[in-house]
């Protein structure tokens, strides 16, 4: 009625679902919401916070201080289950993607319905990665930057677990 929530402010970006994802892995801690948090949730969160899309709002603004601290315990929470032993498998990968797939699935007609750009998606200058990703592929094809930039990071995130596993398996056997 106040004009003051549009719909991008619905809480679709991959940072929001992931708010809820943290608090399904806080009541009910389970392997699929762990490794969701630590593969989506900690890079999502980590490259909102290097490129923000909420710099246009003035510092003390309650959405730059709210989406300021968000970012951050995003980052922490998925750094916690590590410290607190959790380790990424790369066995659970598959069903990651296939929930991140789930959500594309919705999130694109979302978008297209109420003209938003809900985990940059449909608009290819949301932010810096996909501008970078628009210029190096194009408008029509900036979400295959996505998928290679996904891909490297999987590769740096879970080649350390992968590592040490399988020297932990060496070390059983002799």
């Amino acid at each position: 009625m106040t004009g003051q929530w549009r719909p991008e402010t619905l809480p679709l970006h991959l940072c929001s679902v992931n708010i809820f994802i943290s608090l399904w892995c806080g009541i009910k801690p389970n392997k699929l919401a762990a490794n969701i948090l630590y593969a989506l949730c900690l890079p999502g969160a980590a490259v909102a916070l290097l490129s923000p899309t909420w710099c246009a709002l003035p510092i003390a603004n309650f959405f730059h201080i709210d989406s300021e601290m968000l970012h951050i315990l995003l980052v922490c929470y998925p750094v916690m289950l590590l410290a607190g032993g959790f380790k990424p498998e790369i066995k659970m990968l598959p069903k990651v993607l296939a929930v991140l797939a789930g959500m594309l699935v919705v999130i694109y007609p979302v978008n297209k319905i109420l003209g938003t750009n809900f985990f940059f998606i449909n608009d290819p200058y949301g932010n810096v990665i996909t501008s970078l990703c628009t210029s190096i592929f194009g408008e029509n094809l900036f979400l295959i930057g996505y998928i290679i930039i996904l891909l490297l990071l999987f590769v740096l995130m879970y080649t350390p677990f992968t590592v040490i596993e399988i020297r932990n398996k060496h070390k059983s056997r002799a």
